[in-house]
């Protein structure tokens, strides 16, 4: 029944499969790695909202593209790209309300400062 006769045949393949997944692993970590660190670098400069609100539509794209390609079958690139564009949508609706609150606030608190050196 095995198309081995010894167990050295399965070995190599196992050790194969375990080293590609190794491989497949690293990879993953190193571009999770690489997108925190790109995240970082726009935070710190202030771009991170822009960039966000131009990735969100690419993410939304690319997550109908994949979902057409695979031809109505459950996928789970296209899920997690769906939830990535959701995600980000969802952020930058709270930055610019977050950021249209703020500036409300202050133009608010600059009023009543000026109403106060007044009078």
């Amino acid at each position: 029944m095995l198309l081995f006769k010894d167990h050295s045949g399965i070995e190599t393949v196992l050790n194969i499969m375990l080293i590609r997944f190794g491989i497949i692993a690293a990879i993953v970590v190193v571009v999770v790695i690489v997108l925190f660190a790109i995240a970082l670098w726009l935070r710190r400069h202030g771009a991170l909202g822009k960039a966000t609100r131009h990735a969100a539509p690419l993410a939304r794209k690319a997550a109908v593209a994949r979902a057409r390609t695979t031809r109505g079958r459950s996928d789970l690139m296209s899920s997690g790209l769906s939830l990535l564009a959701t995600t980000l949508e969802r952020s930058a609706e709270s930055r610019d309300s977050e950021s249209l609150d703020g500036e409300t606030h202050d133009s608010e608190t600059r009023n009543s400062h000026r109403d106060g050196d007044s009078a």
